[in-house]
């Protein structure tokens, strides 16, 4: 009986941990598509090269200039734009 309790209290462990971590997937998953997408394979490149990549990635396009759904599919810096305006 304890076996089966420790099993079961180990397996409900495991789908809260993997729940928590599924928005960082997903995360992780629309930045591999879009950096793919926009330099292709990454198999030659360098650590450092990567680095910026992503960091140029994440600073000019993922924050700025992607359509966000929290800001009824308009970029930052659109919506940016519309505050300083009014």
């Amino acid at each position: 009986m304890y076996r089966w309790v420790q099993r079961f209290t180990l397996l409900v462990i495991n789908v809260l941990v993997s729940s928590r971590n599924a928005a960082m997937e997903s995360t992780w998953a629309t930045v591999k598509r879009d950096v793919l997408s926009i330099h292709g394979d990454w198999k030659h490149i360098t650590r450092s090269e990567l680095r910026t990549i992503l960091f140029d990635y994440i600073e000019t396009f993922y924050n700025r200039q992607r359509h966000q759904a929290g800001l009824q599919h308009h970029t930052p810096a659109e919506v940016y734009a519309a505050s300083a305006v009014a």
